[in-house]
């Protein structure tokens, strides 16, 4: 698998009303109250939640950390919010990835969170160990994969239990 093909949605069902849920997920920085990986994240801007929006977020895995920006390039209010981070250059016109967080109404009532990320065409650390080992990239590529499905899976499960919204079940693909 290249790189660049690389994508990952968790859905994540809660029984909540999606104005609740978006007030959470729509505060991207609090994101890291939950994640297993991203330890720190805050505003940037003072300016409202919108396109162009950014923040700063610090992630750990191990004994290593990075920081990235993110900037917001897509919103719609209790629907989707979407974010690049650009990478190991901030200035790039290529984000290293894409992550969106979008809703959808559950038929038996509550809310579906469908969760993605999708690896861009800016460099990332992923890019540098995966060029740096390329009889392992594969192997490298599944276990990023891998590692974040759980942790996303992960952050909305311990957002939903601190937020008291029940989890009927759990789907990703």
């Amino acid at each position: 698998m290249k790189i660049t093909e690389m994508q990952i949605t968790v859905e994540f069902p809660v029984l909540a009303e999606a104005a609740d849920v978006w007030a959470v997920l729509s505060d991207i920085p609090r994101m890291a109250t939950w994640s297993p990986e991203c330890v720190h994240a805050a505003w940037r801007d003072e300016a409202p939640v919108e396109p162009g929006t950014r923040f700063e977020a610090t992630n750990k895995m191990g004994d290593w950390s990075w920081d990235v920006t993110g900037e917001i390039v897509a919103i719609a209010e209790n629907n989707k919010v979407t974010w690049v981070v650009r990478g190991l250059d901030e200035n790039s016109d290529q984000p290293s990835s894409t992550w969106s967080y979008e809703l959808a109404p559950l038929p038996s009532g509550g809310t579906l969170i469908r969760h993605t990320f999708t690896h861009g065409q800016g460099g990332s650390h992923l890019v540098t160990l995966t060029a740096a080992n390329p009889d392992h990239a594969d192997a490298i590529i599944e276990g990023r994969t891998r590692m974040l499905r759980e942790n996303m899976t992960s952050t909305l499960a311990a957002m939903a239990k601190q937020m008291g919204w029940p989890v009927p079940s759990l789907m990703s693909t």
